[in-house]
């Protein structure tokens, strides 16, 4: 969460539109939105079409070199929703949170030009 609160500052910030803004607008609008920008990048994520596309989404151009340099090329790679078949918690409690993130599943949120 903290490396894509990153990223969304960043991005954020390196606008021409976001220094046009006063110091104290800049902060509240940080300040309000940040938690929301993270939930809806958690949201893509889950929408992603497949397992590739998903770490490229998550690796920056440094880890993906290291990922390409160090690891076999036949190692597995898991989707984010099967990630969570590996956590150690009840299964009601897998079900309830596989539950929420159906209900927020559309391909169409997997569609950065759309989100």
């Amino acid at each position: 969460t903290r490396i894509f609160r990153k990223r969304i500052l960043q991005c954020v910030v390196d606008t021409e539109e976001f220094d046009c803004l006063p110091a104290t607008t800049r902060y509240r609008l940080l300040k309000n939105n940040i938690r929301l920008a993270g939930l809806l990048i958690k949201i893509f994520w889950f929408n992603l079409p497949n397992v590739g596309l998903e770490y490229d989404f998550l690796q920056g151009e440094a880890d993906t070199r290291q990922w390409q340099t160090s690891c076999p090329r036949d190692v597995r790679l898991f989707r984010a929703m099967d990630l969570l078949q590996l956590v150690p918690i009840s299964s009601t409690i897998k079900n309830t949170i596989y539950g929420l993130i159906r209900s927020v599943s559309h391909p169409i949120l997997g569609d950065w030009s759309v989100v």
